[in-house]
């Protein structure tokens, strides 16, 4: 029985362990995150390279650009148009220049508001405490009696139970059921592969949600340097400008998801803490604790399976919510 409670307490510490370093990287600024480790040095680098080619490109889409709108102007609006573009050739080339330091800003701002909603919510309700899992009734096994299959044969003989088939023939099975799952044995067993299949889905998705943490820190960094870029198509006709809106409608998708993740955690540990509790009650009515028992796995088990599932679909939202 110690080595079956040990697993249990091996998948608490794995699940509660692994999300809570994911919340981590949920609530990060990605810049200020990896700046220890030389990470940002990188991005800073390369974005300073291509910030470098894209100038003559802004050029290049500035002066095609004009030609195609100057050349449908009216003689009169030249002047006026010459003088909008202008305005607009200067403001790209800053924004191309500083695209790194623009991106640092959005990242930042991004971040406080994670911290704020991660202030304002109750994170730790992800959390599998060993109450959860009743361990305790592990240690009773022994202790609820040993009921020997001699013992069970004096209660009631198959004969017997074969006469009343026809009379109570639902009420007989479950009551067959409920007599096989409280011999110490089949208890046994059950509690071996309920710790196993604990401990592989809380591992599971514990790793799922670690990856997800991963890829949100990872993603910003790895298009910044291609901001300038980004900006650079500004420049251009109307069709390149989206190019421009959708990089940057993208780029904030990537630092707030931290905030659609956390909301999606809070919600996913209430809402498996809710059908568990149901799951439970309904449990509670039958006196087989071998029963009430698996519906309290079963509850346990909702909050990384609900949680997990939620967080892996809140790029999917924030793809939705920013269009």
């Amino acid at each position: 029985m110690d080595l079956i409670k040990s697993i249990f307490e091996a998948g608490l510490v794995i699940w509660n362990t692994i999300v809570g370093t994911s919340i981590q990287f949920f609530t990060a600024d990605p810049l200020s995150f990896s700046r220890t480790s030389g990470q940002v040095a990188i991005i800073k680098d390369a974005a300073g390279a291509i910030s470098t080619i894209a100038l003559p490109v802004v050029a290049v889409f500035f002066l095609l650009a004009l030609v195609k709108e100057l050349v449908s102007t009216p003689i009169e609006m030249v002047p006026r148009k010459l003088v909008a573009n202008l305005i607009k050739y200067i403001v790209i080339c800053a924004l191309v220049a500083n695209s790194y330091d623009l991106m640092c800003t959005i990242s930042s701002i991004s971040a406080g508001i994670v911290q704020m909603v991660n202030g304002s919510l109750s994170i730790d309700a992800y959390e599998i405490e060993e109450a959860d899992l009743n361990l305790d009734d592990i240690e009773e096994i022994k202790a609820e009696g040993e009921k020997t299959d001699m013992e069970a044969e004096d209660e009631a003989s198959w004969w017997e139970k074969l006469g009343k088939w026809f009379s109570d023939k639902a009420n007989w099975l479950l009551n067959l059921i409920l007599d096989f799952l409280q011999t110490t044995i089949i208890k046994t067993i059950l509690y071996f592969l309920g710790s196993i299949i604990f401990v592989f889905i809380c591992a599971t998705s514990g790793i799922s949600i670690l990856n997800v943490g991963i890829q949100r820190v990872i993603k910003p960094l790895v298009i910044i340097p291609f901001s300038a870029i980004a900006f650079a198509c500004a420049a251009g006709s109307q069709e390149s400008e989206r190019v421009t809106v959708s990089f940057i409608k993208t780029y904030v998708g990537f630092v707030l998801s931290g905030a659609v993740i956390l909301i999606s955690l809070a919600f996913g540990s209430e809402l498996a803490g809710t059908i568990g509790s149901a799951l439970v009650t309904a449990a509670a009515e039958s006196d087989n604790m071998t029963v009430v028992w698996i519906a309290q796995l079963t509850s346990a088990l909702m909050t990384p399976i609900v949680v997990a599932g939620l967080i892996k679909g809140a790029d999917g939202i924030v793809r939705q919510a920013i269009g």
